[in-house]
Formats: C-alpha cells, structure tokens, sequence
C-alpha cells in the first residue's frame, strides 16, 4: 500500500507546504510529504506478481492479480473525503488546463487561488464534514461498511 508517511493530521499541512515549495520538508517540525522510498521499492511486488501472471497464464484475467499482497488498507473514514477530494481536483485540473500553458501568468494566478482554496478547504471544510460524519456514523454504518468492501475488493484487504 502507498500513501503520505506523515499521517492524515500532518498530510493537510505537509502537501500543500510541498505544493507551495517544491520542497517535500521544508519545514523542520513537519514530516516530510509525500510516499516513502522503501515503500516505492517494496511496490515492486505488484509489477512482478503481475508480470508473472501474464507470462504463465494466456488467458484473459478474471480475477485480481493483487490479492494477498496488501495492495490497498482501507480507512473507511477517509472514504467520502477522498470522493469530494478527487471530484474537486478533476474540476480544478479542467479550470487550470483552461487559464493556459503551465508556464503562463494565467495558469499560475489560477494555481495561486486553487492553493488558497484547498489550504481554506482543508481549514473549514474538512474538520466540520469529520465532525458531522462522526455524528452521523451509527446511522451509515451498513453503507460505510459497503463502500469498504468495494474500495478493498481488488486486493482482497
């Protein structure tokens, strides 16, 4: 499984801090941004458990070729967050692809007000949905439960 080594608290400050620098540390007292080498290395299971499956079997591939290799861990509380989040980015890439080549003033002025927007974002929006979805959550606990299921069907978490 890949993701930001600096946890989810930490991930809200150190991604946008990396956006903004370039920098994956640029600040001491915040960890560094961002997927770790040895779990980049390690995901190189994956490709040869893949690789592996294609040249033993010619059959077209019904079934996962990922099961039991820890491909996806699952947090259920991070589900709808990450929904609204990958919806946000496609709208935001359309907008910023519209404003001009990367390296134009437009693009950049609009890179400028999409950073603001997600660091706002990620000051308001993000604890009161937490919040409310901590409020809420005896009363989704099946659909939670569900959408866990079908985010971890291809490893079989």
């Amino acid at each position: 499984m890949l993701s930001d080594d600096c946890g989810a608290f930490f991930s809200f400050l150190a991604t946008p801090l990396w956006m903004l620098s370039g920098n994956k540390k640029p600040l001491s007292w915040v960890p560094a941004a961002g997927v770790g080498e040895q779990d980049i290395i390690d995901a190189k299971r994956f490709g040869e458990a893949i690789c592996h499956r294609l040249e033993t079997n010619p059959e077209p591939i019904q079934q996962s070729m990922l099961s039991n290799l820890s491909a996806v861990k699952i947090n259920e509380k991070l589900i709808a967050s990450e929904k609204m989040a990958n919806h946000s980015f496609g709208i935001w890439s359309k907008i910023l692809r519209k404003l001009g080549p990367q390296q134009s003033k437009r693009r950049a002025l609009g890179l400028l007000v999409y950073v603001t927007f997600l660091i706002l974002l990620i000051l308001t929006v993000v604890p009161i949905s937490a919040l409310l979805k901590k409020l809420i959550s005896p009363l989704t606990r099946n659909k939670i439960i569900a959408q866990k299921k079908y985010y971890a069907e291809p490893s079989g978490e």
